[in-house]
């Protein structure tokens, strides 16, 4: 009974962790895999001719971008990234979306009085990185 209680706490565990790590959607060319990645945050950073070899994104949770976020997604596209082949990655762009709004409030029909709807943006934030190889 103590090794399945074990068990099942292990399991859930790596359940949460695994549903908190950052989710990446990647568009583009496999080139086998690699070791060691470059990162970069401007084109004009890269000092050796390469071919790019695709996009990737990362849909954040709506929210502010902490740095420990930051880095996780770092680490998670340079994981993806060598899994790709890419020699390097530049990071090309931090937004935030805007994906609809909710409202909150309420009228009071044939009473002649109505309450504002108060309407706040929902927000995705949006990390895009260039996997490249180098010629």
């Amino acid at each position: 009974m103590k090794n399945l209680i074990k068990l099942t706490s292990i399991l859930l565990a790596s359940t949460w962790l695994v549903s908190c790590s950052p989710k990446i959607v990647y568009l583009g060319n496999d080139a086998g895999s690699s070791n060691a990645i470059s990162v970069f945050y401007s084109e004009n950073d890269v000092k050796k001719d390469y071919t790019s070899l695709g996009i990737a994104t990362n849909k954040v949770a709506s929210g502010d971008l902490r740095q420990n976020q930051l880095t996780k997604i770092s680490r998670k596209m340079q994981k993806v990234a060598k899994q790709k082949g890419a020699d390097a990655i530049i990071f090309t762009s931090l937004r935030s979306e805007s994906v609809g709004s909710t409202g909150v409030g309420r009228t009071v029909p044939n009473q002649g009085n109505t309450q504002a709807i108060t309407l706040k943006d929902v927000k995705k934030n949006v990390v895009e990185a260039k996997f490249i190889k180098y010629n």
